[in-house]
């Protein structure tokens, strides 16, 4: 089985995943993970149903959580969508799953070279992709709850930011 919204090809940019490291049955647990989290098991179902045997959703405010969209709440917010936040997460888990002791690993630059990074590095860019997935998390949140009547019996987990400094 493979992740149902995410694959390798949604990792890029500040999210950019060597094909080699890309682990398909961590990123299928921390999507599943994290859309439980956010939705609760209820709206969560109903999600996944929603979206048959594909990826798209056939509900408009499916499409809209998945997708984004924006809206007005005061001031206009242009709600991204899921996608950037479970690649987010599912790097922060890819990261932390690596096992540093076998081939290169991730690395960093040093000129023309590269070095591997160690078990701190690794962890603050482990750190630093789950808290950009925190500030998605709640944007997600927050365009729920504007919809409130459009997601009945929806429940949510807190996430929390993650330290950048170890001491």
């Amino acid at each position: 089985m493979a992740a149902k919204f995410i694959s390798i090809t949604n990792f890029t940019g500040q999210y950019d995943i060597d094909e080699n490291y890309f682990d398909a049955v961590i990123v299928e647990k921390e999507e599943e993970r994290i859309l439980r989290d956010l939705l609760g098991d209820y709206q969560y179902r109903l999600f996944i149903a929603d979206c048959g045997t594909g990826a798209i959703p056939a509900t408009q405010k499916y499409k809209d959580l998945l997708n984004g969209k924006t809206y007005t709440d005061g001031i206009e917010i242009a709600y991204k969508g899921l996608i950037e936040m479970l690649v987010a997460f599912s790097l922060s888990a890819i990261i932390r799953g690596q096992n540093v002791s076998t081939g290169t690993g991730f690395v960093k630059s040093n000129n023309q070279n590269s070095m591997v990074l160690n078990r701190w590095e690794l962890d603050q860019l482990a750190n630093k992709a789950y808290n950009n997935g925190v500030n998605l998390y709640q944007q997600a949140q927050k365009f729920i709850l504007f919809y409130n009547s459009d997601y009945t019996s929806w429940t949510s987990k807190v996430k929390n930011y993650r330290k950048l400094i170890d001491y």
